[in-house]
C-alpha cells in the first residue's frame, strides 16, 4: 500500500507541474517533448514515437497539434516521397528556447529522482 501512496503522490506532483507549465507556454509535457525530440535534428512520426516512447497514435495527435500551432513544419522524404518528417519551424526553435531557459520548481518528492 504504500508503494501506492508513494506512487499517487509522484503522479500528482508531475500532474501540479504540466499544468504549470501548461499555464506558461500552452503546451502539454507530451508536446514539449516532441519538441525537444526535434531539438536537432528532423524525424519521422514512427522515429519520434520511439524517442518519446508513446504509441503512434498518439505522437499522431500531438503532432497535428504541433502543426496547428505552427510549432513544427513536415516536408516530404527525399529518397521515398511516401515518408514524411517533421521539424521544428522558426516559431518552434523559438518556443524550446524559451523551454529551455524555464527553471521551474521541482516538488520536494521528485527531487530524489533527479540525483
Amino acid at each position: 500500500m504504500n508503494c501506492i501512496c508513494t506512487l499517487r503522490n509522484i503522479y500528482k506532483a508531475v500532474n501540479q507541474c504540466e499544468k504549470e507549465f501548461a499555464t506558461k507556454f500552452g503546451l502539454t509535457l507530451n508536446e514539449a517533448m516532441l519538441l525537444c525530440s526535434l531539438e536537432t535534428k528532423s524525424l519521422c512520426a514512427s522515429d519520434l514515437a520511439e524517442a518519446t516512447d508513446m504509441q503512434c497514435s498518439q505522437t499522431s495527435k500531438i503532432l497535428k497539434s504541433l502543426e496547428d500551432k505552427n510549432l513544427i513544419e513536415r516536408t516530404l522524404g527525399k529518397a521515398d516521397k511516401r515518408n514524411m518528417f517533421f521539424m521544428l519551424s522558426e516559431k518552434g526553435i523559438t518556443m524550446l528556447a524559451s523551454i529551455n531557459s524555464f527553471q521551474q520548481e521541482i516538488p520536494d518528492i521528485l527531487k530524489p529522482m533527479l540525483q
